[in-house]
């Protein structure tokens, strides 16, 4: 029973890790074929345009979770022009 489990775990892990490699991404990899799994290379194309978002926040606090929840997964900049907060995606 034990060596059905760990053959089961050992299957599913190896399929997983093909899945996730398969998912139409390009990876980082050194010239001997070992890929870097955390340096997933983006084509220069799929780089999103500057978005720029108007929240409806009084704080900074509160405009800096707003804006997680728009651009979520992204690298963002909350700042204040002339009394009412923005979100943006282009990060200096």
């Amino acid at each position: 029973m034990y060596f059905i489990l760990v053959g089961t775990a050992l299957i599913g892990g190896g399929i997983y890790y093909i899945w996730q490699l398969s998912d139409g991404r390009r990876v980082a990899a050194d010239a001997k074929g070992s890929i870097f799994r955390s340096e997933y290379l983006e084509d220069p194309e799929e780089q999103p345009e500057e978005t720029v978002i108007s929240l409806n926040a009084k704080s900074w606090q509160a405009a800096q979770r707003e804006c997680a929840w728009h651009l979520y997964g992204q690298k963002f900049k909350v700042f204040q022009r002339k009394g009412r907060w923005y979100c943006t995606n282009k990060v200096d």
